[in-house]
């Protein structure tokens, strides 16, 4: 690594995995032109796990990531960049959503995002017969995390449903046991690969790594005031995980 690109580094200022050309560090650096965007007008990206049907693996897809081809590899849905290693994250705020989804083979999608099991359940009575005898209620724990990276930090969200909320189960209870605020641990995820009846997946696996520098411990607590009061709103960037757990989860009753 050349002294400049160390420097820079050391300075935080990469984004989305890119190096910030000089004449931007002296010229570019400040919200001109985004003036008029509040907390509402952002999504918390989605870190994720490439599976076996993911579209981020099909080059002729969209959604393709160049590096994410792997199963088990780790992204940023937003910024797409691909994490080779473990992560280290902080966990922030936790919310319990519960979604609407359409079964992949009949089209995919969102169909609404709700605070409560009966709210979901009303809403999907609610759909006409093209999509609602497809659709099916997921309780959907969100954790909204600061992810630490060389440069600083970046906030996300674990959307965790299905076979993932074990993991998130885990998460809630180590901090529970250590009886810290939530945003005072730090910890270390990787993925792992599952088995199941119906075929092979891959999952977080977390555990607890000591504690948060400093200045990130503040950075979260400020994170959390801003989710915990409401004056910070931004959307998470939904998507389910399409993977062999699909075929080997049972469908939520209602």
């Amino acid at each position: 690594m050349g002294k400049e690109l160390e420097k820079i580094e050391k300075n935080g200022m990469i984004v989305a995995g890119n190096v910030v050309p000089e004449y931007i560090l002296k010229n570019g650096i400040g919200d001109k032109g985004s003036e008029n965007v509040g907390h509402g007008d952002l999504i918390f990206p989605q870190i994720k796990i490439t599976q076996a049907l993911s579209p981020e693996k099909d080059k002729l897809d969209p959604k393709f990531i160049p590096g994410a081809e792997t199963d088990g590899t780790m992204f940023n849905s937003l910024t797409k960049v691909v994490y080779d290693d473990d992560l280290y994250f902080v966990p922030v705020f936790f919310r319990k959503d519960f979604v609407i989804w359409k079964d992949r083979d009949q089209g995919g999608g969102c169909f609404g995002i709700f605070d409560t099991f009966k709210e979901a359940r009303d809403a999907l009575h609610e759909l006409d017969e093209k999509d609602g005898p497809y659709c099916n209620i997921y309780p959907t724990d969100q954790h909204y995390i600061l992810i630490l990276l060389e440069h600083g930090f970046e906030e996300a969200v674990l959307s965790m449903a299905r076979t993932k909320l074990y993991v998130s189960q885990r998460i809630n209870s180590l901090v529970r046991l250590s009886g810290l605020n939530r945003f005072a641990l730090r910890f270390r995820m990787k993925t792992v690969q599952v088995k199941s009846p119906k075929g092979k997946y891959f999952n977080f696996d977390v555990e607890i790594a000591g504690f948060p520098p400093e200045d990130i411990f503040f950075a979260a607590e400020k994170l959390y005031e801003e989710l915990s009061s409401g004056r910070r709103k931004a959307a998470a960037d939904l998507d389910i995980d399409y993977s062999a757990e699909d075929s080997a989860d049972s469908k939520v009753p209602f």
